[in-house]
């Protein structure tokens, strides 16, 4: 046997004559200090190889079983630390846990388990919590019960272990709506009796979660966009291309309906060039010339962009704001040569900046039957006064019929437009239309000409 300290004890009995048992033992007790058990037992089987017949075999051979026993008892700690199943550690953080209680501060009542504060939560969403366990030896088994808003009583969901110390827990998307979450939790002790009682709030003071209310995404509304692209030529002298009392006009514009505040918004460009002068001389001369001679006519070119604002008064009644800004370029020379102030020739042109306006009331739903009255005036080109009617004789065939007073391309005599347009819409998204139309100033001074639009909805 080995003497207090671990050095072996002089038997009373000697050994073989001539082998110094003791110093052997005693060496070999002096390597094993401080060593492994591993490394003792290679010293001790060493020492039992080199002194078969030690009188201290037997105490040796047992403190090498004694070696074994605590290499296979540690190999077995460190294989349960290593863990992840609760079953191997759950015993030895419990026991850690509750030593730790017996010297710190006392745990207060219904703070056994603990999470983190969760005051609000986003609707139709699942909840997941974690509840950290203070004493695991405490609880043997815990459920959560939750109450969405409007339900006459609690829902009962067990609660899983995970890990040495973690309790956790689903609360489902349907349970998770508008309004108010109570819940609570109770627990069952590993105590004999294996009490129930609440751990964390309770079915008369629960905890509350605030749910937001639903906010749902509105679908992508169609029928808010709008393109429209036209063209007008206007003749009121009958005279074509070589004729002083003509002009086009033509403009695209996109729209959206915005539908609140403002109804809706257009954006466009467009431009109006043309040749006008005063009535009385254009019927008298071919080459609009007064009775000194002196040419009366002027060259315009207005290229605008504009905004238009649609603000809804009632359902069935809009108005509409539009101002606009460009650049006027006005050629006072006789010469056809239409661009000529666009060139190098520029004597005689004036350049400035063009503004105008237009407004409208429309009476009537937008999409089918309705009446639009307006004015506009662009400065040095024109006043405009309108009304326009429109309906659908069929769900394919929208008609137009339109008159207008001005006096539009130059500021001189002014005259009646009468104009029909009609389209044809066979699909939902597009649509073409013609239009013709009768302008006079009076009657021998008056024309018929024609436009087209094309029409983009989605």
């Amino acid at each position: 046997m080995l003497a207090p300290g671990g050095a072996p004890t002089v038997p009373t009995t000697p050994g073989t004559p001539g082998v110094d048992h003791v110093g052997l033992a005693t060496k070999a007790w002096q390597d094993t200090l401080g060593q492994p058990p591993e490394k003792r037992i290679e010293r001790w089987t060493a020492l039992i190889a080199a002194d078969p017949k030690s009188p201290y075999r037997k105490v040796i051979e047992n403190e090498i079983v004694n070696q074994k026993i605590q290499i296979k008892d540690r190999d077995a700690a460190l294989a349960a630390a290593r863990s992840i199943r609760v079953g191997d550690r759950n015993p030895r953080i419990a026991h850690l846990a509750a030593e730790l209680a017996k010297t710190g501060a006392p745990i207060a009542p219904g703070s056994v388990i603990a999470v983190a504060p969760l005051e609000r939560a986003v609707p139709n969403r699942p909840i997941d919590l974690s509840f950290l366990v203070r004493m695991p030896s405490a609880i043997a088994q815990a459920w959560l019960y939750v109450r969405p808003q409007g339900e006459p009583g609690f829902r009962r969901i067990e609660l899983r272990r995970d890990g040495d110390a973690y309790l956790r827990a689903r609360i489902e998307a349907d349970a998770v709506r508008a309004g108010t979450l109570e819940w609570y939790v109770e627990a069952r002790d590993g105590g004999v009796e294996q009490e129930v009682s609440p751990v964390l709030g309770s079915q008369s003071q629960p905890q509350v979660i605030e749910i937001d209310d639903t906010v749902t995404e509105a679908p992508i509304a169609s029928g808010r966009s709008h393109i429209d692209a036209h063209v007008d030529y206007v003749d009121f002298d009958g005279g074509l291309g070589k004729g002083y009392d003509q002009y086009y006009q033509a403009e695209f514009d996109f729209t959206y309906r915005f539908i609140t505040p403002i109804y809706a918004v257009r954006l466009g460009f467009g431009t109006l060039a043309g040749t006008g002068g005063p009535r009385d001389v254009i019927d008298k001369s071919s080459r609009c010339l007064d009775d000194a001679g002196a040419y009366r006519c002027r060259k315009v070119t207005f290229s605008y962009v504009y905004t238009e604002l649609e603000f809804r008064l009632r359902p069935n009644v809009a108005l509409l704001i539009r101002p606009q800004a460009g650049l006027l370029t006005t050629d006072e020379i006789d010469d056809m040569e239409a661009g000529r102030c666009s060139g190098d020739d520029i004597a005689g042109c004036q350049f400035r900046t063009g503004f105008g306006a237009r407004g409208r009331v429309r009476f009537g739903s937008e999409e089918g039957t309705n009446l639009v009255i307006g004015a506009a005036f662009s400065d040095k080109v024109g006043t405009l006064l309108e009304a326009a009617y429109h309906w659908l004789p069929t769900a394919v065939l929208p008609v137009q019929l339109i008159v207008q007073v001005t006096d539009v391309p130059v500021t001189e005599d002014f005259g009646v437009r009468l104009i029909a347009d009609v389209g044809f819409r066979k699909l939902s998204w597009v649509y073409p239309s013609a239009r013709i139309s009768y302008q006079a100033r009076d009657i021998d001074h008056s024309g018929i000409s024609g436009g087209f639009a094309l029409n983009f909805d989605w």
